[in-house]
């Protein structure tokens, strides 16, 4: 063969090679990862999040209380927002243990304290 028939036969067979891929994006389907993107979604089950925050706070704020020895009945998350406090002996040593634990809480007095986030 000579070099004239080498030539137009890697020609030939680029251009088919060319010819058989163009335009790419309609001959060959490229996944989502090939394409340079991830499909990703996240979740956050928002009532679980909050009655776990609001159990780590009660957690703490039965801690502060046992360690300033303000003298309690019952603490407890009774919603995935809101904290009750019971059987409070010292109401100023409540105070300041509660204020010590967590400042972004509401609190209001009534059969017993009540704590809710803002």
């Amino acid at each position: 063969m000579s070099l004239r028939t080498k030539l137009l036969i890697i020609l030939g067979v680029m251009g088919l090679s060319v010819w058989g891929f163009y335009p790419p994006d309609q001959k060959i389907n490229l996944g989502l990862d090939l394409k340079g993107g991830v499909h990703l979604v996240l979740r956050v089950h928002t009532d679980d999040a909050l009655r776990l925050e609001t159990e780590l706070t009660a957690e703490r704020l039965r801690a502060a209380l046992s360690a300033a020895n303000a003298q309690v009945g019952k603490v407890e998350a009774v919603s995935p927002t809101e904290i009750r406090v019971e059987g409070v002996k010292d109401d100023r040593a409540y105070r300041a243990a509660a204020t010590d634990i967590e400042t972004n809480f509401n609190r209001s007095s009534g059969t017993g304290a009540t704590d809710t986030p803002t």
